[in-house]
């Protein structure tokens, strides 16, 4: 069989590589991403101007303002950071993606083949166990079965959380040019740091990934081996809380860093 020659092993092990590799990299947009960023480009060029009219218009009225100097810093503030987001956000985008995928490659290259090989084999015995099961009595069958699907199921986590984590970033990635033209409008500011800040913590998630990964298999050794389907779970738990610290690390940062601009 497929999986007697080494086939499926040698397909199971290569998935999970690239599925763990999707865990940790971050796409660049070119293609098909950027045609949809070209996209929100223009729509965020068309609304951009028309919210900074209505915010300074609104704030005006408001009197905001003291004179006329004082109206023409704050367009100029709003407008020059929409422009630079607008039109230069897919290339600063592209070159921290570049800039993060480099360092985390060079922290997992080392361990993702032994982690990919060994999941994969843990598959395999666990269709194994799903096979025997079904000449086990005395209820034994049902605990091999339940383990089966135990391991199934990390595999399915594996492959189904890697994908939206892609999905999501070019999903996100591709509305910069919108983001950048809700942050001109006090009213629509929150949305776009909102999705500003889910963007961030996918992306420098996926250093962090590198990092767990790397460290568990390094701190644990051979144990990783027999310990791969538990190490797992754990490393999910602990991600996620550490995408959470990112997370807020980097909206404490941007709230000391790039203040709100003038009314």
């Amino acid at each position: 069989t497929a999986f007697a020659g080494g086939l499926g092993y040698s397909f199971l092990s290569g998935s999970i590589s690239d599925a763990i590799n999707d865990f940790i990299t971050t796409p660049t947009l070119g293609g098909d991403a950027a045609s949809f960023y070209n996209y929100f480009q223009q729509l965020a060029i068309s609304l951009g101007f028309v919210l900074i009219a209505l915010g300074i218009g609104i704030n005006a009225l408001k009197g905001g303002y003291s004179d006329l100097v004082d109206l023409g810093m704050v367009f100029f503030y709003r407008s020059g950071v929409f422009l630079l987001f607008t039109y230069g956000g897919i290339q600063i985008y592209n070159a921290i993606a570049n800039s993060l995928n480099s360092i985390a490659q060079y922290i997992i290259s080392s361990v993702i083949g032994e982690i990919a090989n060994t999941l994969a084999v843990w598959t395999e015995l666990a269709i194994g166990l799903l096979i025997g099961s079904n000449f086990i009595g005395f209820g034994f069958g049902r605990g091999l079965t339940d383990f089966a699907m135990f391991i199934f199921e990390i595999d399915i986590a594996i492959f189904a959380i890697s994908y939206i984590r892609i999905v999501l970033i070019f999903a996100l990635a591709s509305l910069i040019p919108l983001m950048a033209a809700m942050w001109t409008f006090e009213w629509t500011r929150g949305i776009a740091l909102a999705l500003a800040e889910i963007l961030a913590g996918l992306v420098f998630g996926g250093l962090v990934d590198a990092l767990i990964l790397y460290f568990a298999v390094q701190v644990s050794g051979l144990a990783f081996f027999f310990l791969a389907p538990f190490m797992i779970v754990a490393y999910f738990m602990v991600g996620w809380g550490a995408h959470q610290v990112v997370k807020s690390a980097g909206h404490s940062v941007a709230s000391r860093s790039l203040p709100s601009p003038p009314t």
